[in-house]
């Protein structure tokens, strides 16, 4: 299998370019589950300062992959930029473990609010069809919930 490439003659640039991208990929994709949750609670300022906190948390963590090394002293050989050496531990847990923990407390805290919304009496088995098939719920508030599961997968 062939993979196409191309030379470069700024290695600084491709690598502060990349970062900047995934940082502000995670930030805004984050901000938008904040605001899903800050509608869906909007009466409780102590959830909406939580999920607050917890969004500078992934946003702080994201802009770890800024420091995890400095490609200023990586010169192109011929041509084309060695590979960037990490810390993968530090990285794996800023960059990835992070994010996975918001979606997953954002994913938490919108089915619990949308499984109160069911339509009803609330046994284990309406329960289990309410949180995992949407049964019973609204047509928005069950599209809300599907779309936040298939995000989260």
């Amino acid at each position: 299998m062939n993979f196409p490439a191309s030379s470069v003659a700024n290695c600084e640039a491709i690598f502060q370019s990349s970062s900047m991208i995934f940082i502000l990929s995670i930030a805004a994709t984050g901000l938008l589950f904040f605001f899903r949750v800050r509608a869906l609670y909007h009466e409780n300022w102590y959830i909406a300062g939580f999920f607050f906190l917890a969004w500078i948390g992934l946003l702080g963590g994201s802009l770890t992959l800024k420091f995890v090394d400095d490609p200023k002293n990586k010169t192109p050989i011929s041509g084309f930029c060695p590979g960037i050496y990490v810390n993968s531990l530090a990285l794996v847990t800023s960059a990835s473990i992070v994010p996975i923990a918001f979606d997953f407390m954002v994913f938490l805290a919108v089915t619990w609010r949308l499984f109160q919304n069911a339509h009803v009496t609330l046994t284990l088995k309406h329960g289990v069809k309410v949180m995992i098939f949407g049964t019973f719920l609204p047509a928005f508030s069950k599209a809300i919930l599907q779309d936040s599961q298939l995000y989260f997968l």
